[in-house]
């Protein structure tokens, strides 16, 4: 069975053999008159650290807050429909023009992410996020 290997190399000076085991072996030039073999388990740190996967930086989320312009709200329910977080929802009291306007949950007003989803899909122009500062 042909044993599988793969190089790994940060300095153009040295090479690092990794097996299909996870062992690995380190050969360094040693200028004019060739090369030292260094020991297997000298290098494993080294190795592991070489190919493992760095994680990276959390990604800031974002908070805001929705403010309903009860007066424009015709009740058409699209942003309670595409709102990610199901923040909103059509209140129990009615406007002077028959509507019932959009409102946050109640304990829900932390939950928003600040998409502007509810924003982009309101024909009305009735709903609007403003970003929490952080």
């Amino acid at each position: 069975m042909a044993e599988a290997s793969r190089s790994v190399s940060e300095n153009p000076s040295s090479t690092t053999r990794v097996d299909e085991d996870g062992s690995a072996a380190r050969r360094t030039s040693r200028g004019k008159g060739g090369s030292v073999v260094l020991s297997r388990s000298a290098f494993a740190s080294e190795i592991s650290q070489a190919l493992s996967r760095v994680p990276i930086d959390k990604p800031v989320r974002h908070h805001g807050t929705v403010h309903v312009l009860d007066s424009r709200c015709k009740e058409c329910e699209f942003c309670v429909v595409f709102c990610p977080k199901e923040v909103l929802e059509i209140s129990d009291r009615y406007t002077s023009a028959g509507y019932r306007p959009a409102r946050v949950k109640a304990g829900k007003e932390a939950d928003c992410i600040a998409c502007g989803f509810c924003e982009d899909v309101c024909p009305e122009y009735a709903i609007y996020v403003v970003e929490d500062s952080p």
